[in-house]
C-alpha cells in the first residue's frame, strides 16, 4: 500500500479488514502531530473517508492514534 511506503509506517501499524458488505476498511495507527493529517488527506485522494479517529495513546513516550477509513 502506497501510505506504508510514504510514510515508513512499519506493517503491524496497517490493517486491512473486509467489513460484512464486502467493503474493505483500513486502519492506520499514526503518530499524532506528524501525519496523521497528511494520512487523512492521501487517503482522501484513493476514495477513502475517516470513519473513525481512536482515543490518543501514549506508547514509548509518542502519541499514537488509531485512525479507520472506509
Amino acid at each position: 500500500m502506497r501510505i506504508i511506503t510514504k510514510y515508513c509506517l512499519p506493517q503491524s501499524c496497517v490493517l486491512k479488514r473486509e467489513a460484512y458488505n464486502k467493503i474493505y476498511v483500513y486502519v492506520i495507527t499514526s503518530l499524532i502531530g506528524i501525519n496523521d493529517k497528511l494520512i487523512e488527506e492521501d487517503m482522501e485522494k484513493m476514495g477513502y473517508f475517516l470513519g473513525f479517529r481512536g482515543k490518543i495513546q501514549n506508547i514509548n513516550g509518542m502519541n499514537f492514534q488509531v485512525l479507520q477509513f472506509e
